[in-house]
C-alpha cells in the first residue's frame, strides 16, 4: 500500500510559485518521492492524494486521489464523492 504524507512548509511555497493553490494545503497528501515541479497551475479542494510520478497541469482537484505515473491535463473538475476506482 502507498505511504502519503503532507507537504513541507518548502514544498507549499515551490508550488504556490508554481500557480497552484488549495482551499487547505494540510489536506494535500502526497509520496514520499514528490516533488512541487508535479504540479503546475492547479486548484485543489478537500483531500487530494498525489502518487509517485504523478503530473497535474491546470485542473481542478476535489478529493481524489490521483495514482502513480498519471497525467491530468486541463481538466475542468475532476472530482469524486464516493468511493470508486477508474481510469483511462
Amino acid at each position: 500500500m502507498t505511504s502519503y504524507r503532507t507537504l513541507t512548509q518548502a514544498e507549499i511555497s515551490a508550488l504556490e510559485t508554481l500557480g497552484n493553490t488549495a482551499e487547505a494545503w494540510s489536506t494535500i497528501r502526497v509520496t514520499e518521492d514528490f516533488q512541487p515541479h508535479q504540479l503546475f497551475q492547479n486548484h485543489f479542494e478537500g483531500v487530494v492524494e498525489i502518487g509517485s510520478g504523478a503530473h497535474v497541469i491546470r485542473s481542478r482537484v476535489h478529493n481524489y486521489r490521483i495514482g502513480a505515473g498519471s497525467l491530468v491535463e486541463g481538466v475542468t473538475a475532476l472530482e469524486c464523492r464516493r468511493r470508486s476506482s477508474f481510469g483511462n
